[in-house]
């Protein structure tokens, strides 16, 4: 039987070994709330960005809840674990012509944790959907900065779209 203790003295933050699964957050119960410790985080892109012949960070994210936190291009991992990172990039192809591609990566700290395929998308065209998932978790320590990269082989063929749908997350395990 899993222990829980604590139950009158202010919030429960971890329950553990009830076979549930995973959950945020519990409230309603008379007891305070229960957190669990990992949660959900993630970032959404702010802007547009011209993707360059050399691979380079994306800038511009916003944090996307108050569980999230954004310094600098990364998204802040909040505890140590195993978490799957998954990135979707909104990719608009500008002017015209076709026969060039556009690239993507997840990167943990300075190591690329996850590489797209190179894609050709049409120019022009708009809300391509270049998605990108470590697929197996990958192991993160507290604080571990998570940032996405792009490449394009030809210089203003393609621009990352800043909106909701262009995102960053990584999903405790």
């Amino acid at each position: 039987m899993p222990k829980i203790s604590g139950l009158g003295l202010g919030d429960i933050k971890k329950i553990s070994g009830l076979g549930i699964g995973n959950f945020k957050k519990v409230s309603g119960l008379g007891l305070g709330h229960i957190w669990q410790d990992a949660v959900q985080v993630g970032m959404y892109k702010n802007g547009n960005f011209d993707a360059t012949t050399t691979q380079q960070s994306i800038p511009s994210w916003i944090a996307e809840d108050v569980n999230s936190t954004v310094s600098g291009n990364a998204l802040v991992i909040p505890s140590a674990g195993n978490w799957i990172l998954e990135a979707n990039i909104v990719v608009s192809g500008t002017g015209f012509g076709s026969g060039t591609w556009f690239q993507g990566w997840i990167y943990k700290g300075a190591t690329a944790s996850v590489t797209g395929s190179q894609i050709e998308y049409a120019r022009p065209s708009t809300g391509n959907n270049y998605f990108l998932s470590s697929i197996t978790p990958v192991a993160c320590a507290q604080d571990d900065l998570i940032t996405v990269h792009c490449d394009a082989e030809l210089l203003n063929a393609y621009d990352v779209i800043g909106e909701t749908g262009c995102y960053v997350r990584a999903m405790p395990v």
